[in-house]
C-alpha cells in the first residue's frame, strides 16, 4: 500500500472518530434535556396536586 493510501485511510478513520464523537455529544445533550424536562414535569405535577389538596382543605 502506498504512503498516500495509508494517509487517506488514517484520515478516514480520524474523520469517522470525530463524527462519532459529535453524535455522542449530541445524544448526551438530548438525554440531559429529556431528564430535565421530566424533572420539571414531575415537579409541576407535584405542585399542582399540593395546590388542589390545599384548596380542598380550605373548603
Amino acid at each position: 500500500m502506498s504512503k498516500q493510501q495509508e494517509a487517506d485511510i488514517k484520515l478516514a478513520y480520524q474523520t469517522a472518530a470525530e463524527m462519532t464523537y459529535m453524535v455522542a455529544v449530541g445524544l448526551s445533550k438530548v438525554m440531559e434535556k429529556q431528564k430535565k424536562e421530566k424533572l420539571i414535569a414531575k415537579r409541576q405535577k407535584r405542585m399542582k396536586s399540593q395546590q388542589s389538596v390545599k384548596s380542598c382543605a380550605l373548603t
